[in-house]
């Protein structure tokens, strides 16, 4: 594949979010390639914005539909609270509210560039630090347990069956909004993510919930409700995501959520509800989340506030039945939520997508301060600190410190040509899909071939490719020196943790190996022996290990915290070899040890340093 004709117009996606920053009343929306096919939209300098209050509710909603046309986009951001406005039972609170702005519309007569993001670079800084920093919820732990205490007592009253139980952080920050928002992007690959400057804020929103989706007459939505964290190994997230589906909590507040949705749709459906897809598993970068898909047919010529008031806002975030699990709302939160929970989204003439306003940051620029809001279901059987819990984890996207890596190889180079090339193809394809990470082999073949171009084909070189978040690839030559004489490996003091995600894709963040590298290569080492947390060999810094015993070869299997190397894979595959734990004293102790990677090959380990 060749890099995209629209990369012409802009350099990264940084470049892209910085204009949006320095012009008032623009907007990008980012479809990333991870994801879907779909470009990227950047929309620079609206003509002309509109602002919902309590005033002007239904003159807002016939702006908008009047400017549902085929020569106009309206980028629309509604906060919360825009859901009282629907119901004559919330007039008290609609008073409440008076003079309130509930909502923004910024309305562009064409889209200023389409963007393809295949194989673009983020072109973000190396920040690798929290982004923002002085957090302060507006519940305590204690406060937001004594919340569902009183929510346990609604339902047990049958006031409702579920509550979307809210807190909102309050934070500065320090880095400009383009940086902090390339940053999060970084581990939110979600299907609804937009950077949008209101001429006031700046709206960071990572959201992977669908609030609805609408294309002439076929309407769908996707209640998202049910959040574990993802495991490292394949088969504990496996038994994660299995655990999920048949976790009972989940599913009961899933279908309760499913349910009122397909109510709501069965309202302005002119045919029945057709598919219902329940108990879907998502996987993110973090976590993994249940979804459910509900669709249904409409009229197409029906206006764009019919389907808010059916639909406005988002069930997943209210709780069933809506209305009077919006008044408890109201009764225990004692705060607006703003645009937290409301929803952003983007509406032509044909078709309105619209999220759900979770994992959303608003920004002030002048005062450097920020917010955003976290929260969970809550049901009869909900455990309150477990609660308290998946608000923190839901919060890690933005509390937690941001680390930037890419995924690389190093390929040996003989003769102009790759050896082992689809070895490492499939590897870094297979490491690009558990990490979230775009790739092409077209694009990796390019690089491969510039990095080959110019090399005399009677050496040998080390080629390193690194592939970048959307699929953006570098590469670095040198020519490959000779082994040492003797090897001699030593064995590291620092412990890995098999935990940890990273040590099975080959990326740049090996903080310890690479610290550790410089080291070995000081004493005379040609690589250092890893242990894990249990005191069990993992394996070398750039190798994998094997120790004979008897007629068997022994490795450590990966689920020690260890990277599947192709030496490793093509060692096994001529021996015959069993996995098991090692110790430290069996490689002291051992006939023979080989080290093995796809530069070298199989090494013969000369000495052992204890």
């Amino acid at each position: 594949m060749k890099r995209p004709e629209s990369h012409r117009d802009h350099t990264s996606l940084l470049e892209i979010l910085k204009k949006v920053e320095k012009t008032p009343d623009s907007a990008f929306f980012l479809n990333p390639p991870q994801r879907t096919k779909k470009p990227s939209l950047l929309f620079l300098g609206a003509r002309e914005k509109l602002i919902l209050d309590t005033s002007n509710f239904p003159d807002f909603y016939k702006e908008l539909q009047f400017r549902r046309n085929p020569r106009q986009f309206v980028v629309l951001l509604l906060e919360y609270e825009a859901g009282y406005l629907f119901s004559e039972k919330f007039a008290d609170i609609r008073n409440e509210m008076a003079g309130k702005e509930l909502g923004t519309a910024l309305v562009f007569d064409r889209v200023t560039s389409t963007v393809d993001m295949r194989g673009m670079p983020a072109g973000y800084e190396a920040l690798n630090d929290r982004m923002i920093s002085s957090i302060k919820f507006d519940q305590t732990r204690e406060e937001y347990v004594s919340n569902i205490g009183l929510i346990k007592k609604r339902i047990e009253a049958g006031d409702t069956y579920q509550i979307n139980h809210t807190m909102l952080g309050t934070f500065s920050y320090k880095h400009p909004p383009s940086k902090i928002f390339t940053s999060i992007l970084f581990n939110q690959t979600t299907d609804y993510s937009a950077f949008i400057n209101t001429g006031g804020k700046m709206v960071l929103t990572f959201s992977p919930e669908l609030f609805f989706e609408q294309k002439e007459e076929k309407i769908k939505v996707k209640p998202m409700k049910g959040t574990q964290k993802r495991m490292p190994l394949y088969n504990e997230r496996m038994h994660r995501k299995i655990a999920l589906a048949h976790d009972s909590k989940q599913l009961a507040e899933n279908l309760m959520i499913a349910d009122l949705l397909r109510n709501d749709l069965h309202r302005i459906c002119i045919e029945p509800v057709k598919r219902v897809n329940l108990f879907s598993i998502e996987r993110y970068e973090s976590v993994i989340q249940m979804v459910s898909h509900i669709s249904g047919v409409i009229d197409p010529e029906m206006n764009i506030i019919e389907l808010m008031k059916a639909l406005y806002p988002c069930g997943s975030i209210t709780g069933a039945p809506k209305i009077s699990s919006m008044q408890i709302i109201r009764d225990i939160e004692k705060r607006d939520r703003g645009l937290y929970t409301g929803t952003i989204g983007l509406l032509t003439a044909r078709k309105a997508v619209l999220n759900v306003a979770i994992r959303t940051l608003v920004l002030d620029p002048e005062s450097k301060m920020g917010t955003a809001g976290l929260g969970s279901g809550i049901v009869w059987d909900s455990i309150p600190e477990s609660e308290y819990e998946e608000c923190l984890l839901k919060g890690e996207f933005f509390t937690g410190p941001v680390r930037h890596f890419k995924i690389f190889e190093t390929l040996l180079v003989v003769n102009k040509q790759i050896p082992l090339f689809d070895h490492h193809l499939e590897r870094m394809s297979n490491s690009a899909k558990e990490l979230h990470f775009y790739f092409d082999r077209g694009l990796m073949v390019e690089e491969v071939m510039k990095g080959c171009g110019d090399l005399d084909p009677a050496k040998q070189y080390r080629l390193k490719l690194l592939l970048g978040k959307y699929g953006d690839m570098e590469h670095f030559v040198e020519e490959l020196a000779p082994l040492p004489e003797r090897i001699v490996v030593g064995f590291s003091e620092t412990r890995t943790d098999s935990g940890d995600s990273f040590l099975y894709n080959k990326t740049t963040r090996r903080d310890i190996y690479d610290a550790e590298r410089k080291i070995a290569c000081e004493r005379g080492l040609f690589d250092m022996i890893y242990q894990n947390q249990s005191d069990e060999i993992t394996e070398g810094g750039i190798t994998n290990i094997f120790v004979k015993s008897g007629n068997l070869w022994l490795t450590p299997p990966v689920k020690c915290g260890l990277l599947t190397g192709i030496g490793r894979k093509l060692f096994m595959q001529g021996r015959r070899v069993v996995e098991k734990m090692i110790t430290k004293q069996e490689v002291v102790e051992a006939e023979e040890v080989i080290l093995t990677n796809a530069l070298r090959g199989e090494i013969k380990v000369d000495q052992i340093i204890e």
